[in-house]
C-alpha cells in the first residue's frame, strides 16, 4: 500500500502531541494579543497622574520592551503553527514542504517546533513581567 493511500497515520503520537501543544500556543498568542493593550487600559482606568498630553508621554521603556516580547511571542507562535502543519504531513508519512524545501524527515521540523514553542512561552512570560513592572512602578 502506498503512503498516499494510508488510512492511519504513520506516527499517531505525533498528531496527539501536536494537538496539545498547538492549544497551548493558541493560548499564548491570544493572551499576548490581549496583553498588548494592558498599559493603555491601566493608564486610562487608573489615572494616578493627569494626562497632560499624549498617552505616549506616560509610557516608559518597560512598556516598549513588553510590547517587543509580546510581539515576538505572537510571531513565534505563528511560526509554531507553520511548523505544526508540516509536522502533520510528516506524521502521515508524507514529505513536507518546509521553508522552501521538500523534507521527508521530521528532524528539522521538530527543531523548529521546539525552539518556536519555548521561544513563544519565554517571550510571553517576559512580556508579562515587563508589563507588570511598569504597572507596579507607574507613578514616576
Amino acid at each position: 500500500m502506498s503512503s498516499s493511500n494510508q488510512k492511519q497515520p504513520q506516527y499517531p503520537w505525533f498528531l496527539d502531541a501536536n494537538d496539545r501543544y498547538r492549544e497551548i500556543v493558541r493560548s499564548f498568542i491570544g493572551f499576548s494579543t490581549a496583553a498588548l493593550v494592558v498599559p493603555f487600559f491601566f493608564i486610562t482606568n487608573f489615572p494616578i497622574k493627569p494626562v497632560p498630553g499624549p498617552i505616549s508621554d506616560l509610557l516608559s521603556w518597560e512598556v516598549y520592551l513588553s510590547w517587543a516580547f509580546l510581539g515576538l511571542a505572537i510571531v513565534l507562535g505563528l511560526l509554531y503553527y507553520y511548523a505544526s502543519a508540516a509536522w502533520v504531513w510528516v506524521a502521515w508519512g508524507q514529505k513536507a514542504y518546509f521553508f522552501g524545501k521538500m523534507r521527508d524527515g521530521w528532524e528539522k521540523v521538530d527543531v523548529c517546533l521546539r525552539y518556536s514553542f519555548w521561544g513563544c512561552a519565554i517571550s510571553f512570560g517576559l512580556g508579562i513581567v515587563f508589563a507588570l513592572w511598569y504597572m507596579m512602578t507607574y507613578p514616576k
